[in-house]
């Protein structure tokens, strides 16, 4: 009888330890996905626009069109060759001027990632001969349809529908 209690109480703190064992890895490898999510969103995100511009950049005059989705809140595309006092928002100055990033994602007002492309020109209006600027385009957890254009061996990206910013489509 003594022996049985026992026993009783050994499995049942190995039952408890298996238990907590089980809900620590599980709790950290879930917790893990959201992680993986985003960097797989972030990657998709610049392989798309990267072959998009890559594609489109020796094509002078072909226009095409891509759907992005961004993992970020708001993504900003800058012209490569733009001065970088023209930059309009502050925070991406340093990371423009350092040449680090000229399509940079920002999440809650700080930069979250970024990736530089030496072969973009970015209008507001592709009915304009291409001048070179800096646009940012908010609430991009939907999806975004930007235009690019083949110009002299770099890529014009701006709206598709110019009455529309790309978050609206």
């Amino acid at each position: 009888m003594r022996g049985q209690i026992f026993t009783q109480v050994l499995v049942f703190f190995i039952a408890a330890f298996l238990f907590v064992l089980i809900v620590f890895f599980g709790y950290k490898a879930i917790s893990g996905f959201g992680d993986k999510q985003e960097l797989i969103a972030y990657t998709d995100l610049k392989l798309g626009i990267e072959a998009g511009i890559d594609q489109l950049k020796t094509n002078h005059g072909n226009v095409d069109t891509i759907t992005i989705r961004s993992p970020a809140e708001e993504i900003c595309f800058i012209t490569a060759e733009l001065p970088s006092d023209n930059v309009g928002k502050p925070i991406l100055k340093p990371t423009f001027r350092a040449k680090t990033g000229n399509i940079i994602l920002l999440k809650d007002g700080a930069i979250y990632n970024k990736f530089y492309s030496p072969d973009i020109i970015v209008v507001e209006d592709a009915s304009v001969e291409p001048p070179q600027g800096t646009y940012c385009c908010y609430k991009t957890e939907r999806a975004m349809k930007l235009r690019l254009e083949g110009y002299k061996g770099k890529a014009v990206i701006s709206s598709w529908d110019p009455q529309l910013n790309p978050c609206d489509q």
